[in-house]
């Protein structure tokens, strides 16, 4: 996941913040409404990336799965592997929930600054936010039950990490992941519509940054 952010949110960073230099969102605007291009540029980005999974996985299993007995490669011992699909369906859930929850984030960057430069900037923030938990993923696997471990598997920021790593190790109660999927999809929906909103104003602001009092301003003249 940490890779898929990195490449494709940043790309989705930048891609917003050029569009508003070149002046591209201002045609874009004229022929689609704003929550249709954001929830669109965020669906296909999802899509790119469980493709771009795809194309790297797919070759390397069926590789190994015709070639391993010729090729001497040591046999994997799937056996022991335990698949339960309550798991699998959660991991899905948090992972997609975690993608879209960060890269809206970016895409609210994104219609903020002016330029992609000053956007640049703020990716490594929102990037030590995502790869923080992983500084105690010690305490993810040994003491899953301290208040430690709790708050950073409940907290939508640094979620996705705990959350999955306890999810695959199996030390996460269902109820606890069920909870944090919850979570992350309602932040998630949250962090969309303030995309769409600061989007609409940000996206044709070339010259300053917008600032949150701004958009609320906008807001309560009902223009956003």
């Amino acid at each position: 996941m940490f890779i898929l952010i990195s490449i494709f949110g940043n790309q989705m960073l930048i891609s917003t913040t050029e569009e508003k230099e070149n002046r591209t969102v201002e045609m874009l605007l004229t022929t689609v409404k704003t929550d249709t291009l954001i929830t669109g540029k965020i669906l296909s980005l999802m899509v790119l990336a469980l493709i771009q999974i795809l194309v790297i996985v797919l070759p390397v299993l069926t590789g190994y799965l015709a070639f391993g007995s010729k090729l001497q490669l040591p046999n994997l011992d799937l056996s022991t592997l335990v698949f339960d699909p309550v798991r699998i369906g959660l991991a899905i859930i948090i992972f997609s929930a975690s993608f879209t929850l960060f890269t809206g984030m970016l895409v609210t960057l994104g219609a903020m600054m002016p330029t992609a430069k000053e956007a640049s900037q703020w990716f490594g923030i929102v990037i030590m936010l995502f790869i923080g938990p992983f500084y105690g993923i010690t305490a993810f696997v040994s003491f899953p039950d301290s208040f430690f471990v709790k708050f950073l598997s409940l907290f939508p920021f640094t979620a996705p990490i705990p959350l999955l790593l306890r999810n695959a190790v199996g030390n996460l109660p269902v109820w606890e992941a069920l909870l944090g999927a919850a979570i992350l999809v309602v932040t998630a929906v949250f962090v969309i519509w303030l995309a769409v909103r600061v989007f609409r104003y940000g996206a044709m602001s070339y010259d300053s940054k917008l600032s949150l009092s701004a958009l609320r301003t906008r807001r309560k003249a009902g223009k956003v």
